[in-house]
């Protein structure tokens, strides 16, 4: 399956359309592409999903990044739309499974809590706009 990532600027938002796959092999340009776009100013990200197949553990974890390094600059936003039942269940296993390593090993809490706040705050996001 062909994959790619399409990326444009609307006014203030930056907007990253996934086809194919989210994976490994593209999560390198998005993570530079979106560093880039925060350099030039850029606080509000817009990623559609309505193409994307599947996204890996390492694809989802650079959105997080992006979401996260946003919300440490103390503005804009990483908005997830055209979000199908599938990205849903993948973010709910994320969750679960982070969640299971800061029960097995409490040191973990403190380096996965933006992730598990992060986790939380998309599944709610998700839950509510259905």
């Amino acid at each position: 399956m062909e994959s790619s990532i399409q990326v444009g600027v609307s006014g203030p938002a930056v907007w990253v359309k996934v086809e194919g796959r989210g994976n490994f092999l593209n999560s390198g340009n998005l993570k530079e592409f979106a560093r880039e776009m925060v350099d030039r100013g850029y606080r509000e990200f817009i990623v559609d999903l309505a193409n994307c197949a599947m996204m890996d553990s390492t694809f989802m974890g650079t959105m997080a990044g992006m979401a996260l390094r946003l919300k440490e600059l103390g503005q804009g936003h990483l908005h997830i739309v055209h979000c199908g039942t599938r990205s849903h269940e993948q973010s709910h296993t994320m969750l679960e499974a982070h969640e299971a390593l800061c029960e097995a090993a409490p040191e973990n809490v403190p380096r996965f809590k933006d992730v598990l706040d992060y986790l939380k705050q998309d599944l709610h996001q998700k839950t509510a706009s259905k």
